[in-house]
């Protein structure tokens, strides 16, 4: 991971991602580990192992390293193809509040090898309407280079806003699978 001492530029992302399901049922979900073996089966993930899994003061700690493709686009700038490859090492980690019923806050940042910069943000799952559930997602993309940063952060901006829309998909498509009645039937139920 890159530590950032002097953030050049930065970008922000705010997203809603809306659930047919209970606060309580998408929590549930979201802290399965079947969910989290399930959510890197994507296209765009090569490998990946779950380092941690489990408690650490008071929160549930969820930290994975993947390989993973890049899409890059034919627009990207010469210079940016230097810092961005089509591989990558991801790292990723994810710290659930373990308080709160219908409420739970995940503090989570991930960075890819060799690319100077950092993603982080939350989840921030709350009951929404009647029997419905919203996961509102706050992110920031920083960069620490000079002149490029923007350019950079307005690059992974872009991966970041895809791979949101794919993993809500993603998710939409496991609570179809696995969630009957107010029950989530995980892979190992």
């Amino acid at each position: 991971m890159i530590l950032m001492d002097a953030v050049h530029d930065a970008m922000n992302i705010q997203e809603q991602h809306f659930y047919d399901i209970p606060a309580q049922d998408l929590i549930e979900i979201f802290l399965d580990e079947s969910y989290i073996h399930a959510r890197c089966d994507m296209p765009d993930i090569e490998s990946y192992t779950i380092d941690h899994y489990g408690e650490k003061d008071g929160r549930l700690v969820i930290s994975l390293t993947a390989e993973v493709i890049v899409k890059l686009p034919d627009q990207i700038p010469k210079v940016l193809k230097k810092l961005v490859r089509d591989r990558h090492t991801m790292t990723s980690t994810v710290e659930w509040e373990l308080e709160g019923k219908d409420t739970r806050v995940g503090h989570y940042r991930f960075a890819m090898s060799g690319v100077p910069a950092e993603i982080q943000g939350t989840h921030s799952i709350k009951p929404h309407g009647t029997n419905g559930s919203v996961n509102q997602l706050d992110i920031q993309v920083k960069s620490a280079i000079p002149l490029l940063g923007k350019t950079l952060c307005k690059f992974i901006g872009s991966e970041v806003k895809t791979g949101l829309t794919d993993e809500y998909d993603a998710t939409l498509d496991y609570i179809n699978k696995f969630y009957h009645d107010g029950i989530v039937k995980t892979v190992n139920s």
